[in-house]
């Protein structure tokens, strides 16, 4: 069984579920997102790839989340990032509804511009799917999979599973894995708030395919509302976002933009993906 499919199952299995627990959790008093509200991060470390040198890796995001009624909540993120010889761009979208004390299910895409220096021209990058997350106790299961398509290639599956404990209300730990263009990777990290501010410290580890691996440390604000913990933040406030977390299937793609000339063509530029060249294409002769 191809990996997308084992995702594909396990995603829409976690979405499945949801309603039926909604229906055995008791009616909840609180809303979708508590009130308006936002975050802005900032990350730093190191990335290294086929596709891309290795080299720094930086990125910063911002959110703001805000109440459609009750049931519904709405997110809107924006941010940009450099990543060893490629350099991104991207803005992001949720539409969801939410019981804080058992699930989340909405609708979540993104757009993002990248620029692998000189490669090939800038590609678009946009992701949407469908997203859930699960609810038990302090453990929190998390999914979001839909289609990718770029500017370059073709449609293609892409998954994020995420799963989450928060040893404390304050600490989450979790372990994941993202598969996006037949590239797959491994993830864990870490958030850490302190307790008599908003303002939380994070980790991550992702290693994959293809040699890859990103290494990085940063420090996130959040702002509106009052002083909570932090699993209170996650439920009630702000979903996580989905900016720039296929940076190995975007190391692969700079790869394949880089891969040289077809052999049964002449391409106008030196770039080509599967035997296609990603400018004009002249046939032998003419």
């Amino acid at each position: 069984m191809r990996i997308s499919g084992i995702v594909t199952g396990f995603t829409f299995a976690l979405m499945a579920s949801v309603p039926a627990w909604a229906a055995d959790a008791p009616v909840a008093d609180l809303c979708a997102v508590s009130e308006l509200n936002g975050k802005i991060y900032g990350e730093g470390g190191l990335v290294d790839a086929d596709g891309i040198d290795s080299d720094g890796k930086f990125q910063g995001v911002a959110s703001l989340s805000l109440p459609l009624g009750c049931l519904l909540g709405l997110q809107v993120d924006a941010g940009a990032g450099s990543f060893g010889a490629a350099d991104a761009l991207g803005i992001g979208g949720h539409l969801f509804m939410r019981d804080p004390d058992s699930y989340l299910l909405g609708i979540h895409g993104t757009y993002e511009n990248w620029d692998f220096n000189g490669v090939s021209d800038s590609v678009d990058v946009f992701h949407i799917g469908a997203e859930a997350e699960l609810y038990l106790d302090n453990i929190s299961l998390e999914a979001w999979a839909g289609l990718q398509d770029t500017s370059e290639t073709g449609s293609d599956f892409f998954g994020r599973l995420t799963a989450a404990a928060y040893v404390t209300e304050d600490l989450r730990l979790a372990a994941g894995w993202r598969h996006s263009d037949d590239f797959n990777s491994g993830v864990i990290n870490g958030e850490w708030q302190l307790s008599s501010m908003p303002l939380s410290l994070t980790a991550e580890a992702e290693f994959g395919e293809d040699s890859y691996m990103a290494l990085s440390a940063g420090i996130k604000f959040y702002f509106g509302g009052a002083q909570k913990p932090l699993i209170d933040r996650h439920r009630q406030d702000d979903p996580v976002d989905g900016l720039f977390d296929f940076i190995g299937a975007a190391a692969g793609l700079a790869e394949k933009l880089d891969g040289g000339p077809v052999q049964d063509g002449t391409c106008e530029d030196t770039c080509c993906i599967e035997g296609t060249c990603t400018d004009d294409v002249l046939t032998d002769g003419e």
